[in-house]
């Protein structure tokens, strides 16, 4: 996978160049996509990504697809935190997203305070709490509430919520025609 390093981090550096000459460029970025795969990332990769995303200050959509959280340097950490916290950001996808914890998933989703859309397929390290009591018990924030115009799971963590929920029937989303179909015979909503 070192290939895949050698071929990005030169048409990346480039791209930072620009940045850096021309600042209101980066203004114009609204989506961001961040999909690595199984690929190591290099320090040199990790770099020029982080210098790139600190840069970006009207991102309106954030997909981050095939990525471990725990593999991005400290740096790249905290430019993406920094796109979670801003006002524009109201869209992100995290597809097949891997990230050590629960807490450290809810933590990063709780600076999105402007989310509309939220779509998720993660791998939160097998640490899920039992229930949602247990979830907001094990975190350091308070819980509130974001109002969603669209959420969606994938089918596994649909399956793993709707019954972390403890719902004992479907989850209709506003505005969506998703649904999320229980396991549980508990009562819910």
């Amino acid at each position: 996978m070192q290939e895949y390093n050698t071929i990005l981090v030169p048409h990346f550096l480039k791209l930072n160049a620009v940045l850096l000459e021309s600042p209101h460029l980066a203004s114009y970025v609204q989506s961001l996509v961040l999909q690595f795969g199984n690929a190591t990332i290099t320090e040199a990769l990790n770099d020029v990504t982080a210098s790139i995303v600190q840069q970006l200050s009207n991102v309106n959509s954030l997909s981050l697809s095939f990525v471990f959280w725990d593999r991005f340097s400290l740096p790249l950490q905290v430019a993406l935190k920094d796109i979670f916290r801003a006002p524009s950001l109201t869209r992100v996808t995290l597809y097949e997203f891997s990230i050590p914890t629960f807490h450290e998933l809810a933590s990063l989703l709780s600076h999105a305070t402007h989310l509309k859309a939220l779509c998720v397929q993660v791998d939160c390290g097998y640490d899920m709490p039992r229930s949602a009591i247990d979830a907001i018990g094990a975190t350091s924030f308070p819980p509130r509430s974001i109002q969603l115009d669209r959420l969606q799971f994938g089918q596994s963590f649909a399956t793993y919520i709707s019954s972390w929920l403890g719902f004992r029937r479907s989850l209709l989303i506003r505005g969506s025609k998703s649904s999320i179909t229980p396991n549980s015979e508990q009562s819910g909503i």
